[in-house]
């Protein structure tokens, strides 16, 4: 099990036609400046999601209750024809409320399958979660953390697993506290520790999003006090609620993937996504932009902002 791997990785910050994620400068009324910064709902800077595999019981149970107490959602990757998940599927109820996702039929390394033995691993479980947990499952965690070595190999099953409906796919390690490049590629960067939560509470708001990626088995805490650990965890994102927004990883890959597609440019703002309100800071104003909304700032809004240096 990993805990903050990359969590000190220093934030690299683009200009916002390199990085569709940084903050933008336009100039307002009478030679003022405004930024624009993008960020989680309701203007929050830092978000975590958690997730755990297997689809253990009763272990997962304990885990949802620590989570419902505190009003949270997270994700579960389950393996639908793997022994270990059975009761799971026999127990779907337990689970309102949180994510489904795959992890592979039968619980396989994919580095070592074929293309389409790949594929019938996961769309088997696909169907099955689906048909189970009445619902959409567009999410998936490589069993064992097993990519495939080469880019070739990966791109390929990317490609594959895109074209089968899948949003993101999570790794094991590599990651950091900024949003992965791509979803299909996603690199967590710590365990489900309290100490992570801790660590980004006490990060400085900067004028880029911050992002947690936990992951862990829920059979994991039954050992070495984590039910108290899980419990603290849980109670650092509630009561961070205000600054952290906690959402399942599905959830989170959707909004930062419409947050990047957001036009800004002239003093206008569009947002293409058909289906999710993105939310902006502009000067110290917070402010949605719902789905397809194409929005010119205001006359306050120009008037706002800081007063831009002298070029003589």
């Amino acid at each position: 099990m990993l805990s903050l791997v990359g969590a000190l990785l220093p934030l690299v910050l683009k200009g916002a036609d390199l990085d569709p994620l940084a903050s933008s400068t336009l100039s307002g009324a009478e030679g003022k400046s405004i930024s624009v910064i993008k960020c989680y709902p309701e203007g929050r800077m830092k978000a975590c999601g958690l997730s755990f595999d297997d689809g253990t019981l009763p272990s997962d149970t304990k885990m949802i209750a620590i989570l419902n107490k505190y009003g949270l959602k997270a994700t579960f990757f389950i393996n639908s024809e793997h022994p270990q998940s059975q009761q799971a599927l026999q127990n779907p109820a337990v689970y309102q409320g949180h994510e489904i996702a795959s992890h592979g039929a039968h619980h396989q390394g994919l580095d070592h399958l074929s293309l389409e033995e790949a594929k019938k691993e996961i769309t088997t479980d696909q169907q099955i979660l689906g048909k189970t947990f009445h619902c959409k499952v567009q999410g998936f965690a490589y069993p064992y953390g097993a990519v495939p070595k080469t880019e070739e190999k990966r791109k390929e099953l990317e490609d594959m697993l895109a074209s089968i409906g899948i949003r993101y796919a999570r790794w094991t390690n590599g990651g950091s506290f900024q949003p992965p490049d791509r979803f299909l590629a996603w690199k967590p960067n710590s365990g489900i520790d309290p100490n992570a939560v801790q660590h980004l509470i006490d990060m400085p708001i900067q004028d880029r999003i911050l992002l947690l990626t936990a992951w862990g088995h829920s059979r994991d805490l039954e050992k070495d006090q984590g039910w108290e650990k899980a419990d603290r965890l849980g109670k650092l994102l509630a009561d961070s609620r205000a600054t952290i927004w906690t959402a399942t990883y599905l959830e989170i890959a959707n909004y930062i993937n419409a947050l990047r597609a957001v036009k800004i440019s002239n003093g206008e703002i569009e947002n293409p996504s058909a289906d999710t309100t993105v939310w902006l800071r502009v000067n110290d104003r917070i402010i949605p932009i719902k789905p397809g909304q194409h929005r010119r700032l205001d006359e306050k809004e120009r008037a706002s902002g800081k007063t831009l240096p002298s070029r003589e």
